[in-house]
């Protein structure tokens, strides 16, 4: 056993401050001093501790206070280490350093911690060990916060780097769109995004409308609510642009002549209840521009005996009464009702019944 003297002069570490046992076999040998070794009751010294030596626990700094130390009362030795870690503090982290880091390796290679409400999958799932994503000093994230509580991170006050303030294109705010990310993207990309609008249907070429496409910057939320058949809140400019629309007092209802399956010039049939189009008024079924010409305009009501309206030179069709010179029509004062002389099959040959004067013979 060595000596008092020597029990009190031993300071790496003292021996006398952290009231180590005075039995010296306790943690040294007789073959050496060095390398001595104590068997903590209280604490595994596994993974990284299993290096530390006594001095790195019992130093003059550290006096007996460590004694009695669990193996998961981290905080009574790294406390310092906690409070100068980055967001530690901030973020509200446990001081059980086991729920993030492991004893068997780097305190950099942190585990995943068990975030009760939060589920990280998808997208999230690369930010589960990474804690400084969320965890950021001078950011909190309200406790609670779940899958569906998505403002709470992307939001101006949030962590998360996609803001919901920050998006243009479109602009979120200036739409009024929904603060729960979940309506429109998915956890696994934010591109492309798909909201499930109640009262249109994104069928045909609608289905390849962007977002973008109708909620510009230019189009605030004005667009909310538009039914399939309320074609003019989105295609009013069109309607304006497009020849003959307007002075021809077209309907504003585009799905009246256009289909969604294909392109906006396929124009499908409009029902014109007071005309039938036979004959060779069949083929102006779909060519809406062949009778609705700018500047020019056709009576309510023509029916297919109101030759006149069109067939005259005030009308739309290029064949006009007053415009045949073989024979005059205008000259012989010729009935003003086509049909009296021709056909809707071909203009050409013309008859007419002559009831005064029978033809007949050579």
């Amino acid at each position: 056993m060595a000596s008092a003297t020597s029990y009190e002069k031993a300071s790496d570490p003292s021996h006398s401050v952290n009231n180590f046992d005075r039995i010296c076999t306790t943690c040294h040998t007789e073959v050496t001093w060095s390398n001595a070794k104590y068997s903590h009751k209280s604490f595994q010294f596994l993974g990284v501790h299993g290096t530390l030596t006594c001095n790195n626990c019992h130093q003059s700094g550290y006096p007996g206070t460590i004694a009695g130390v669990a193996s998961d009362h981290c905080y009574t030795c790294h406390a310092a280490f906690f409070q100068s870690a980055p967001n530690h503090v901030s973020g509200g982290y446990p001081h059980d350093c086991t729920a993030c880091h492991s004893t068997t390796g780097s305190w950099s290679n942190v585990k995943a911690y068990t975030h009760t409400s939060f589920t990280f999958n998808g997208a999230h799932a690369t930010i589960k060990t990474t804690c400084t994503e969320c965890h950021i000093t001078g950011k909190t994230i309200p406790a609670g916060t779940t899958n569906d509580a998505c403002n709470n991170c992307h939001s101006t006050a949030g962590v998360a780097t996609t803001k919901y303030e920050s998006v243009t294109s479109p602009s979120h705010v200036t739409n009024s769109f929904s603060r729960t990310c979940a309506d429109c993207h998915t956890n696994t990309a934010w591109t492309p995004a798909r909201y499930t609008h109640r009262s249109f249907q994104f069928s045909g070429i609608h289905s390849t409308l962007t977002c973008t496409a109708c909620h510009s910057n230019g189009y605030p939320g004005s667009y909310a609510g538009v039914s399939q058949d309320n074609c003019n809140a989105c295609h009013s400019a069109n309607y304006q642009s497009a020849p003959n629309h307007v002075s021809s007092a077209y309907p504003r209802t585009c799905a009246s002549c256009h289909s969604t399956t294909g392109s906006w010039s396929n124009v499908t049939a409009y029902t014109h209840s007071g005309f039938t189009f036979t004959g060779a008024h069949s083929a102006l079924r779909t060519l809406c521009s062949e009778c609705h010409i700018a500047g020019k305009t056709i009576p309510a009501g023509t029916t297919n005996s109101s030759c006149n309206n069109c067939h005259s030179a005030a009308g739309v069709a290029t064949t006009k009464y007053e415009s045949v010179t073989s024979t005059s029509h205008i000259t012989n004062t010729f009935s003003r009702t086509c049909t009296d002389c021709h056909t809707n099959t071909s203009w050409t040959p013309a008859r007419f019944t002559h009831r005064v004067f029978q033809l007949s013979g050579a």
